[in-house]
């Protein structure tokens, strides 16, 4: 069983007087796009505020953080040439290193929860997912990342998920100068997922 953990981000006051003017002038279309902006779960598609999946804690496994990093396209269409012209760029909320993240949950309109809904101070949040990997699994066998697990698999006779079907997301993170591997990569010692839709 495992805990995943949520940075809520907390609306500025005009945004929650905004919603309110929505919701007495009874604009429903408005009312849902401005909640969905404000407390929906931040993604591929949604970057403005709300719920960031930050990673998840379980048995037996390293804490996998999830990077929220995302390949946006800000380019712009060409009207002489007729044909868009790309411009890639990485949205992230944070960059891949233990300070950066701590700078992150430690923002005054960031508060940390757990799945269940248990709320965590900034600092022993972040004090509980680096003890969480030191502290020694069942009979005193270190925590595991992908590449343990997929190896064991193997070594129990199954085929390898990563062998079978490889990983669609290693190319990206290659190309930002990362080593990925088994779904998932390290930087500043930190297990990170290769993607960023998981529970």
């Amino acid at each position: 069983m495992g805990t995943n953990f949520y940075g809520h981000i907390i609306p500025t006051k005009e945004r929650k007087e905004k919603l309110k003017k929505l919701i007495d002038e009874d604009n429903f279309t408005e009312i849902k796009n401005e909640v969905d902006s404000m407390y929906g779960k931040i993604g591929e598609y949604e970057h403005e505020g709300g719920i960031i999946h930050l990673g998840k804690r379980s048995g037996g496994w390293k804490f996998l953080w999830n990077p929220n990093w995302y390949e946006v396209d800000n380019g712009t269409y060409d009207m002489e040439q007729k044909k868009w012209i790309p411009k890639k760029e990485i949205l992230k909320w944070y960059d891949l290193n233990r300070q950066s993240i701590s700078d992150f949950v430690h923002r005054e309109d960031v508060e940390i929860y757990d799945e269940y809904g248990e709320k965590y101070d900034p600092d022993e949040f972040m004090k509980e997912m680096e003890e969480w990997d030191k502290t020694p699994w069942v009979n005193g066998k270190p925590k595991i990342d992908g590449e343990q697990y997929e190896l064991e698999e193997e070594k129990d006779g199954h085929t390898s998920m990563y062998k079978r079907y490889g990983d669609p997301h290693e190319e990206f993170w290659k190309r930002l100068g990362f080593n990925p591997g088994y779904f998932n990569f390290y930087s500043d010692g930190m297990r990170f997922a290769t993607f960023t839709d998981f529970s």
